[in-house]
């Protein structure tokens, strides 16, 4: 099968979405499937073509010219649909909702090709993402909302990755099946722990080898509450002063100048190590060194960080979110907490639990995410790509 993959971000930009879709990329191409990706490069403002990769890049200024005039942009259009066209798709799978997707609503019209359309995050929160527009409101919203009808209603299919996301669809009236099919993780990815590797990263970062590593992978965006974790963290450690303990936060985003206020404002400076974006090849030696992984977020569609987290052998600590209760069963695969206090009580209650206890949900977590293997969800996507194709015959 030839499919073509449209999406606002991929590597070397580092989020939830990016990995996913190179991971869905790889595992295509594994599969002896030919794929071809068009997202969009936010350096330069040409048309580029990585044949190698098999990459089309299309600039933001590109981009944007199309979105707000379709019409004297038809030359950029038509150079992207004629290669395209050589590449003699199958079926355009298009991420996100804004975007690059208007133009793969174009290009599946003109070009007749089955279009199945992802529906990633819950109403603007991710095109605030994909605009660089921290904040849409009034007629723009109304625009981007009715963009993402037009898409769904296009779509010969429609997948997203939760509940949470079909119900928001449905309440937009849109009555087409919805296919909820959850991310994979490759488990093997973060099967193998280099106690080396590990030693080294503590000394390079300055941590004594008995200290307490907690974790947080996350975009320093407001909406992912990481100040919850950080206040939580400094009640843990007012409350117990006597344990040698980092947490190391581990991203970037819009609100990283915030969060160095707060903790310098909690006196927590030599105690909080932000690491910044970290590639996705080594983000797992993160993982591996740590005894806790905490989230605040109750808006991660693509739940990607507690797979991973999971399958380092890495128990987690997070806030309540329905949308998490096939992954972390409380008390059984992880805990939950619901505000600072009690994050900071769970803190020192897991780190003083016994080894046989940990080990007990350690492996109840590993088993629970099975399911979520990455040879069920090619299975999932091929037969949503396999009936696109029907759909359109």
């Amino acid at each position: 099968m030839r499919i073509v993959l449209f999406t606002d971000t991929y590597p070397p930009e580092l989020n939830g979405v990016a990995t996913s879709i190179f991971t869905l990329r790889n595992l295509l191409i594994k599969n002896n499937h030919d794929v071809l990706v068009v997202t969009i490069d936010r350096h330069h403002e040409i048309f580029n073509y990585d044949t190698i990769n098999k990459v089309i890049y299309i600039s933001n200024k590109q981009l944007d010219a199309f979105n707000n005039s379709p019409i004297t942009s038809s030359a950029f259009i038509k150079n992207l649909e004629v290669l395209i066209k050589d590449f003699k798709p199958d079926v355009i799978h298009a991420q996100t909702g804004w975007g690059i997707c208007s133009i793969s609503l174009k290009v599946a019209d003109d070009l007749d090709i089955p279009l199945v359309f992802s529906y990633l995050h819950l109403k603007s929160d991710y095109i605030k993402y994909a605009t660089g527009e921290k904040h849409i409101k009034g007629i723009k919203k109304l625009v981007i909302k009715n963009h993402i009808l037009k898409l769904l209603n296009r779509a010969n299919e429609i997948v997203t990755t939760s509940t949470k996301n079909k119900d928001y669809i449905r309440s937009l009236v849109v009555n087409k099946y919805i296919n909820v099919i959850p991310n994979s993780i490759d488990l093997e990815k973060f099967n193998k722990k280099d106690i080396k590797l590990i030693k080294d990263k503590k000394i390079e970062l300055g941590i004594n080898e008995s200290a307490k590593i907690f974790l947080v992978v996350s975009k320093l965006d407001n909406k992912k509450r990481v100040d919850m974790v950080i206040n939580g963290y400094s009640n843990f450690k007012r409350a117990h002063p006597e344990i040698d303990s980092v947490l190391l936060i581990v991203g970037n985003g819009p609100d990283y100048p915030d969060y160095i206020e707060l903790v310098n404002k909690l006196q927590l400076k030599d105690n909080v190590k932000f690491i910044g974006e970290v590639n996705s090849s080594d983000i797992s030696i993160f993982y591996k060194m740590s005894d806790l992984y905490l989230s605040a977020s109750t808006n991660d569609s693509q739940r990607l960080t507690y797979f991973e987290a999971i399958a380092s052998k890495l128990v987690c600590l997070v806030r309540f979110d329905n949308e998490l209760l096939d992954i972390i069963k409380d008390n059984e695969t992880g805990f939950y907490f619901h505000n600072d206090s009690d994050c900071a009580e769970l803190i020192y209650k897991i780190i003083n639990m016994s080894e046989d206890k940990l080990d007990l949900i350690k492996g109840n977590a590993i088993a629970n995410i099975k399911e979520y293997s990455i040879d069920r969800y090619y299975q999932n996507i091929l037969h949503v790509y396999e009936r696109a194709i029907k759909e359109n015959w």
